[in-house]
């Protein structure tokens, strides 16, 4: 049995929906707190850490990700009842749980015991960008340009994190408009030049696929040339009415 200093509750190694309901309320409880309620967090989700080390291989559940995921929902149900805008940091404190999630990545990566939620923060991001209108994206996406170094920092620590992250940015891109909000797509591809390199495999044409659906029809010389003709004595013939 397990048991936090902090509080009279306790959860028992192998109970996972004991585990995440106690996650979950300690994320809730502290995470705009600052980092002495982060470090509340830290300690439980240590705890949690520890105490599932022995799960099965097969159980690929990240019961902090779960937890993180469960707050978010709880934000996002709590703004959507009171009809206002989720990225009232002041009120629902979205940025502040963004860094508590990358806080404990960054620590599980530097203690490089058992993982603290390493690809929680990748998750979360995921989650928070697929509920936000275009709008919203706008302006929560310099969100993630500021925490792009520390981002960066756990691609190689967190399994698959950069996948999600290329995934994430390729979902932006189909969700907004090239033409419209020409500045953030720029953004967003400019962040995925900075973070993926050339030779990465998702920038290459493995098997040489052409995309054949996209066919350019061209005018025939003499055609052009008809057009031109017939468009120039237009414009003579209007110029001619103008000045009678």
């Amino acid at each position: 049995m397990v048991k936090h200093a902090s509080t009279s509750e306790a959860f028992c190694p192998g109970d996972a929906e004991g585990a995440i309901c106690r996650l979950e309320e300690c994320i809730r409880g502290n995470y705009c707190k600052g980092t002495a309620g982060w470090g509340v967090v830290r300690e439980t989700a240590h705890e949690v850490a520890v105490a599932e080390a022995d799960r099965p291989v097969s159980h690929d559940t990240d019961l902090i990700e779960v937890a993180f995921r469960a707050v978010l929902a709880g934000i996002v149900q709590e703004a959507l009842g009171k009809g206002e805008d989720v990225l009232d940091e002041e009120k629902f404190g979205l940025r502040a749980l963004l860094d508590l999630a990358l806080d404990l990545a960054q620590a599980g990566r530097e203690e490089q015991g058992p993982g603290l939620g390493l690809r929680s923060v990748f998750f979360l991001l995921e989650d928070i960008f697929e509920l936000l209108g275009v709008e919203q994206i706008q302006n929560f996406w310099p969100e993630v340009e500021k925490r792009e170094s520390a981002l960066f920092g756990l691609f190689k620590t967190a399994r698959k994190s950069n996948l999600t992250m290329l995934k994430l940015c390729n979902s932006l891109l189909r969700k907004l408009s090239k033409g419209h909000n020409t500045a953030i797509c720029g953004r967003i591809m400019m962040y995925l030049s900075r973070n993926w390199e050339l030779s990465d495999p998702s920038a290459i044409n493995k098997g040489g696929m052409a995309n054949l659906s996209n066919k350019t029809a061209f005018e025939e010389p003499e055609d052009f040339a008809r057009q031109q003709a017939r468009e120039a004595e237009k414009t003579r013939r209007d110029e001619e009415l103008r000045v009678a």
